[in-house]
């Protein structure tokens, strides 16, 4: 299966980074936007333990 690349809003905790890990875990390439940048760093560390590309934006989507 191609890779593919997800962006996945609220990626810091529940839901979202639930969904960032499950993307990565496929090694999927995965952009994570949040707007806890030291929460969303530490996700993206953990995607990337798990051979994902992964890409952290501090941002506020509302």
């Amino acid at each position: 299966m191609a890779k593919r690349t997800v962006v996945i809003t609220g990626a810091s905790s529940g839901f979202g980074q639930g969904t960032a890990l499950r993307f990565a875990q496929n090694r999927d390439n995965v952009v994570l936007a949040a707007r806890r940048k030291d929460l969303l760093e530490e996700v993206a560390e953990r995607c990337e333990s798990l051979g994902a590309n992964a890409l952290a934006i501090e941002t506020d989507v509302s």
